[in-house]
């Protein structure tokens, strides 16, 4: 805890720790789409809720309306910028939680990985 001027600062944002988020294999015929400048934040990076966005649009309609997220936690591992290609790569690791990658074109670079979990829709 740093205090300066009646502010303090807590380093600790969270109580405790989330867990290590699991890795997707790079995907074995990836579709790839360009980063848009709508993308893009005033760094010149994709936006951080971008990608969210991204792994949220890998689910269909029909499953939105069946299932209401519950928590999302995101794993932040390189930087996609302007110009990048992008693919997701989506797994469920277990039932109604599932990891989605995002990867670029060139290298096959892993920009990050993003946890959802859902429960289905009480009706």
């Amino acid at each position: 805890l740093q205090k300066e001027k009646n502010i303090t600062y807590d380093h600790h944002v969270l109580s405790k720790k989330i867990p290590k988020i699991p890795t997707v294999e790079y995907p074995a015929t990836p579709s790839f789409f360009p980063v848009a400048y709508s993308d893009i934040d005033m760094n010149k990076h994709v936006n951080n809720t971008r990608y969210v966005l991204w792994a949220i649009n890998e689910y269909p309609y029909e499953f939105h309306q069946n299932h209401k997220l519950k928590t999302c936690n995101i794993q932040f591992i390189s930087q996609a910028k302007h110009l990048d290609r992008i693919t997701i790569q989506k797994k469920e690791i277990s039932e109604n939680i599932f990891v989605s990658s995002v990867f670029t074109e060139n290298n096959q670079n892993e920009a990050c990985r993003i946890m959802l979990a859902w429960e289905k829709n009480n009706k």
